[in-house]
């Protein structure tokens, strides 16, 4: 979150939520639908905010695409691979308090599912 308050030094922000977006690292095409959540906190000019235990993949999340299919049968059925690559794109979003609409750069990594 630095980099995001950085370009608002001199405002507080309300931070409303995060996102989590998926895509493939592989050659397959389906992944879990995105996920929205909410979190609250304000932060005040020149301050800081430490956010520990965001949920990145919700257990209902487990149950579409390939993250089932690799629970049910091993593998993907999509890429005949035992090794699904995720990348995972996650951005927070909020608003100053004056109330001008923000949202962090996007940071993304990978995650490899195994059965």
């Amino acid at each position: 979150l630095a980099a995001f308050l950085n370009r608002y030094p001199d405002r507080d922000v309300i931070i409303e939520g995060y996102e989590v977006r998926f895509t493939r690292g592989d050659t397959g095409t389906a992944m879990p639908p995105t996920l929205t959540e909410p979190v609250g906190g304000l932060v005040p000019v020149n301050g800081t905010m430490t956010q520990n235990g965001l949920i990145l993949l919700r257990q209902d999340q487990f149950e579409y695409g390939p993250i089932r299919d690799m629970r049910l049968t091993g593998k993907d059925p999509e890429t005949d691979s035992t090794v699904i690559r995720l990348v995972w794109h996650l951005k927070f979003y909020g608003h100053t308090i004056s109330g001008e609409r923000i949202e962090t750069n996007t940071i993304s990594f990978n995650l490899d599912v195994i059965p």
